[in-house]
C-alpha cells in the first residue's frame, strides 16, 4: 500500500463519519452511526430520505466542507449513496473538482451482437418490457395480515394504504431469506418477493401463521401476471396510459390503472424508472398488447429478466436471484439500513450476537474488470501479498465496457479504487463505488424531457 492510497483512504473514512453524524444529528435518522453502510442508498428503499432532508443536507456540506452540492443531475448522481456522496467530498478535497461524477458513461457499442446488451440498451435509454419477470407475488390478507407481516419484516412496518415498504425476511441464522417489498393495501399486503421459490414463500408465510390466527395467504402466481415496465422514459409511456397524475406518483408507492384492469407498483432496482403491474391473468394478453401499441412510439423492447438482474448489480443494488449473494448477512450485505434492532423476528438473535462478535469481518464490494476474461466466482483476491477476499459473481456489462460484479471483501480492503490481483499477482479487477454506470432517469426532467426531443434535449451526450 502507498502512503498516498493510505492518506486518500484515511481522508475518505473521516469524510464518511462525518456525513454519518450529518446523517444522525442533522437529520436524525434512526440508525447508530456505525450501522449506516458505506454504500447505503440515502433515498426511497434505503435510508428514505426526503427532499426536505436533501436540503439539510446540502446546506451541511456546504457549511462543514465548502461543497456546493445543488438541484443538477451530477449532484442527484453523488446522493445516490452514502459512498457517491463521499467520492464528491473527497474528489473536492484533493482538489479534483472536475472529476467525473460517479458511474461510467454508457459504453453501448452499436455493433455489439449480444441479446442482453441491445436489452440493458434498451432498459438503460429508452423503455423496456419484462413479461412476467421473475418476482414472487402474494396477498396476504385478513385481520391479521398486520401482525403476520410485522412477526417477519426486518424493518418496522410503518407504512400507509398505498405505500411500498422494502424489507427483508431472514433465516434463523440471520442471512438475507429473501429481498422483500411489501404494499399496504387497506388491511391487506401485497408481497413481491425474490430469493425463495414461490412454494418456498407460501410455505415460509404459512409455517408463520399461529394456530387460529385470521390470516390467508393467496398465490398470486397462479391469479395474476406482473409485466415489468423500466427505462428513463417509462414514465413517459405511463403518462399515456394513465394520464399526468401518474408524475405525481412518489416512488415506493402504487396507484390503480383502469386501463389495464390492475394495479402499477412503482419500485425497482435498476436505477431508471421502473413501474410492476399487477393485473389478472385473463387481463394479460389485451394489457400486454397495449403497452406495446404505446410503446412503439419510445422503440420499447421486449427483453429478459437477465437484463434487470445486470442492470440491478450495475446499479448497486442487492439482486437476491444471484446464488452467490444467498446466505449472507444484511450486515455483510450492506443492507443495515433495512434492519431494526429492537425487533424480535426471525433472525435478529444471530445478528446482534454477530455484531457483539465484531461482525462482519468481511463486506460486499462491486468491482470493474477490464481483462477479457471474466473473473471467476469463487476466485481468491489479493492485495499487497494477502489474501483479502473472493470473488462472489462477475458479469459483462456492455453499458460498462467491461466486467462487473460482486466481490466479499476483509473490511479492511472493502475500499473503492483498489486493484486487487490473483494469487500470482495478475491484475484481476478494481473495486469500485456504486452505481457503476450513470442512469439516464436521474438527468431526464419530465416537465422538460421527452423521448422525441432526448437527442436534441442533450439528455444522451450526458450518460
Amino acid at each position: 500500500m502507498t502512503a498516498s492510497e493510505q492518506e486518500i483512504i484515511t481522508l475518505r473514512h473521516e469524510i464518511l463519519d462525518e456525513l454519518r453524524a450529518i446523517l444522525v444529528e442533522r437529520l436524525r435518522v434512526p440508525l447508530p452511526p456505525a450501522q449506516i453502510d458505506p454504500d447505503v442508498v440515502l433515498f426511497g428503499s434505503g435510508l428514505g430520505l426526503d427532499s426536505v432532508d436533501a436540503v439539510d443536507l446540502a446546506v451541511e456540506i456546504e457549511r462543514r466542507r465548502r461543497v456546493r452540492v445543488g438541484d443538477t443531475p451530477e449532484s442527484r448522481q453523488a446522493l445516490r449513496t452514502l459512498g457517491t456522496l463521499a467520492q464528491a467530498v473527497l474528489d473536492h478535497a484533493l482538489e479534483t473538482r472536475d472529476a467525473e461524477p460517479a458511474g461510467a458513461k454508457l459504453q453501448f457499442a452499436a455493433d455489439d451482437p449480444s441479446p442482453l446488451a441491445r436489452d440493458c440498451e434498451a432498459l438503460r435509454r429508452r423503455v423496456a418490457l419484462v413479461s412476467e419477470p421473475e418476482l414472487r407475488r402474494v396477498r396476504v390478507q385478513g385481520p391479521a395480515a398486520f401482525d403476520l407481516i410485522d412477526r417477519l419484516s426486518s424493518r418496522d412496518v410503518f407504512i400507509r394504504s398505498g405505500q411500498i415498504l422494502h424489507t427483508l425476511f431472514m433465516d434463523p441464522q440471520g442471512h438475507a431469506w429473501a429481498d422483500v417489498h411489501a404494499a399496504a393495501d387497506d388491511d391487506d399486503f401485497v408481497l413481491f418477493v425474490e430469493g425463495p421459490t414461490q412454494a418456498e414463500l407460501c410455505e415460509f408465510l404459512r409455517d408463520a401463521i399461529t394456530p387460529g390466527e385470521a390470516v390467508e395467504i393467496v398465490d398470486l402466481e397462479a391469479t395474476h401476471a406482473c409485466l415489468d415496465l423500466s427505462g428513463p422514459f417509462a414514465w413517459e409511456l405511463m403518462e399515456r396510459l394513465v394520464g399526468p397524475e401518474v408524475l405525481g406518483i412518489p416512488y415506493l408507492n402504487f396507484f390503480d390503472v383502469p386501463e389495464l384492469g390492475g394495479l402499477a407498483f412503482r419500485m425497482g432496482k435498476t436505477g431508471e424508472y421502473a413501474y410492476q403491474l399487477l393485473v389478472p391473468r385473463a387481463q394479460a394478453g389485451p394489457a400486454g398488447q397495449r403497452l406495446r401499441e404505446l410503446g412503439e412510439a419510445f422503440d420499447l423492447r421486449e427483453v429478459d429478466s437477465r437484463a434487470i438482474d445486470l442492470c440491478a448489480i450495475e446499479a448497486g443494488f442487492f439482486c437476491a436471484r444471484e446464488p452467490a449473494l444467498r446466505g449472507l448477512s444484511p450486515l455483510e450485505l450492506q443492507l443495515q439500513c433495512r434492519i431494526s434492532d429492537a425487533r424480535e423476528v426471525p433472525g435478529m438473535a444471530a445478528l446482534r450476537a454477530a455484531r457483539a462478535r465484531g461482525e462482519p469481518a468481511r463486506q460486499i464490494r462491486w468491482f470493474v474488470a477490464a481483462q477479457a476474461q471474466a473473473p471467476t466466482a469463487g476466485a481468491a483476491l489479493w492485495r499487497d501479498g494477502a489474501q483479502v477476499g473472493e470473488v462472489l459473481l462477475a458479469h459483462r456489462s456492455a453499458a460498462v465496457g467491461a466486467h462487473v460484479g460482486v466481490a466479499l471483501l476483509d473490511r479492511e480492503s472493502s475500499e473503492p479504487g483498489l486493484a486487487l490481483a490473483d494469487a500470482s499477482g495478475q491484475p484481476l479487477l478494481t473495486t469500485a463505488v456504486a452505481p457503476l454506470v450513470r442512469s439516464l432517469s436521474l438527468y431526464v426532467d419530465p416537465q422538460r424531457h421527452t423521448y422525441a426531443t432526448r437527442e436534441a434535449d442533450g439528455l444522451l451526450e450526458l450518460v
